[in-house]
């Protein structure tokens, strides 16, 4: 187990301290006030033998010849004296050392310490007000997000990215996370998301142009946003317009195709169509309906809805990850996000809980 936040160090002799605390000093002399030096002072009396102290006589000794001095034939300290004297420091630094680190381990095991959540770009606004709440239950925990699209966030991760938890949007970049050995014990999926097809408020880029309906989306000069295939959104929408295609026989044949064909640019992530559509720059963008049910799209987007039985459902999995600093902290977060009462925080998002309710989920939310 990694400890993250302790780093063991050398410091001056007197100074020894455990990185992240207060340094104490350990003064040989502490400075006494005047008034209390003259008193103890004016106490002192001169000794009242005049013979030469033991350490003087040997010195003397030493200067005339009768004993060895250093560097001289015959001063050895006994073998065992010897290696004493040798091995104490280290024995004290490796005591030291100990400590720190079992004072480290000591934290992280209450629930203290810094997690870094690696999570999808549609989890922006459920996840920090869930995490508010788990901070508020573990005071001496903090969490730090990084949004962004799945599959970036994976590479991420294979790359050497350091973060203890992750949460996908769909079940592919997870199992390519476990095939790549970033994932410690199961995934265990905790939400569910759908499509909707959005437009701008104000309108299409010209009037002609405004989508109305889902026939709308293949007719020639629709301008439409969808996201990178490589990221799960994007892969979604491609599988969604076949299934459509499939499913809804007024579409007319080849409808997948023909709507692709009206696909002006392709976004990194969800956020990035949300923005194409709320700035009237296309006509139409397929995102998560979680992202449709935000404050910031509510007054700039309308939403086309998509029939139940031709929609693609969206899987979400976390786990906690191999390298996970704070590894205990980070399967109490995951055990938080399958908690009962805290579903209703992402149903309040739009988000459905999974058809399988996870066996490790704790009821009361911890």
């Amino acid at each position: 187990m990694r400890i993250s936040g302790y780093h063991h160090r050398l410091h001056p002799v007197g100074s020894w301290r455990c990185a992240g605390e207060p340094s104490v000093a350990l003064s040989r002399h502490e400075p006494l006030p005047v008034g209390r030096a003259r008193k103890k002072l004016a106490g002192i009396r001169p000794p009242v033998h005049s013979q030469p102290s033991a350490s003087r006589s040997l010195g003397r000794a030493i200067q005339r010849g009768q004993i060895p001095g250093p560097g001289r034939a015959g001063l050895h300290l006994p073998p065992g004296r010897r290696y004493f004297v040798t091995i104490l420091p280290l024995v004290a630094a490796l005591l030291l050392t100990v400590a720190c680190v079992n004072q480290s381990s000591a934290a992280s095991s209450a629930g203290s310490g810094e997690l870094t959540v690696f999570a999808a770009a549609s989890l922006a606004n459920s996840f920090p007000e869930i995490a508010d709440a788990f901070e508020a239950e573990n005071p001496g925990a903090s969490i730090t997000f990084n949004f962004a699209g799945s599959q970036r966030l994976r590479t991420q991760l294979e790359f050497g990215a350091q973060a203890d938890v992750f949460a996908s949007a769909d079940q592919r970049q997870m199992d390519l996370a476990v095939a790549a050995d970033l994932i410690s014990g199961v995934p265990v999926p905790f939400a569910e998301n759908v499509l909707v097809v959005i437009t701008p408020l104000a309108g299409g880029t010209t009037n002609d142009e405004r989508v109305n309906n889902l026939d709308d989306l293949a007719r020639n000069g629709v301008k439409l946003a969808l996201a990178s295939p490589v990221v799960p959104v994007g892969a979604y929408s491609h599988e969604l317009l076949r299934k459509l295609e499939a499913n809804v026989v007024d579409l007319g044949p080849d409808y997948a195709s023909r709507v692709l064909k009206n696909v002006v640019t392709h976004e990194p992530n969800v956020r990035g169509v949300l923005q194409k559509v709320a700035l009237g720059e296309v006509d139409a963008g397929i995102v998560y309906r979680t992202d449709a049910a935000t404050d910031y799209a509510a007054s700039r987007v309308g939403v086309v809805s998509i029939p139940d039985g031709s929609n693609v459902v969206a899987e979400y999995p976390i786990a906690v990850l191999r390298e996970a600093a704070y590894p205990e902290l980070a399967e109490e977060f995951v055990r938080f996000v399958l908690g009962e009462r805290f579903k209703t925080i992402l149903s309040s998002y739009g988000f459905e809980p999974p058809v399988v309710i996870p066996l490790e989920a704790d009821p009361d939310g911890r």
